[in-house]
């Protein structure tokens, strides 16, 4: 009980946390730029052009650390879900599954783990320098 409790507030929730923190003051960054830019933007006589682009630029990050905690979250919970419902509803009715617990814990973990390989392809979906950036560097291999 001890490991599964440390395992969880370590392993997920303070990351989580971490991490919604974090990104919540990059998108608060991203909205006191966005009014310095604005103010900036208004002596200009082609501002509202940039200014929409500005914006749809600034929708698209945020989106992009939004599916990122979302992919991560949703990735381990399986996992971290699993531990709890095993130990305190499956083994004290002796329910087994004949064997394959340490097969699904794995299969669970290994999903888990792979949160980290869809960040490039959300960078790709939403963020134009990445994916142009990446498309140069197939060019030159």
């Amino acid at each position: 009980m001890v490991f599964m409790t440390t395992d969880l507030v370590f392993q997920y929730i303070i990351p989580m946390v971490v991490t919604a923190v974090f990104y919540q003051r990059i998108i608060h960054k991203l909205r006191e730029r966005e009014k310095w830019r604005k103010t900036s933007l208004e002596q200009c006589s082609s501002s509202d052009e940039m200014l929409d682009n500005d914006l749809k630029e600034k929708r698209r990050t945020v989106k992009l650390l939004i599916f990122i905690v979302l992919l991560f979250a949703l990735s381990w919970l399986p996992y971290h879900l699993f531990y709890p419902i095993w130990e305190y509803f499956l083994v004290p009715r002796n329910i087994h599954f004949g064997g394959y617990d340490i097969t699904i814990i794995l299969a669970l973990h290994s999903f888990a783990v792979t949160s980290i390989c869809y960040n490039p392809f959300l960078y790709w979906g939403f963020n134009k320098t990445f994916k142009r950036e990446i498309m140069r560097i197939f060019r030159l291999i």
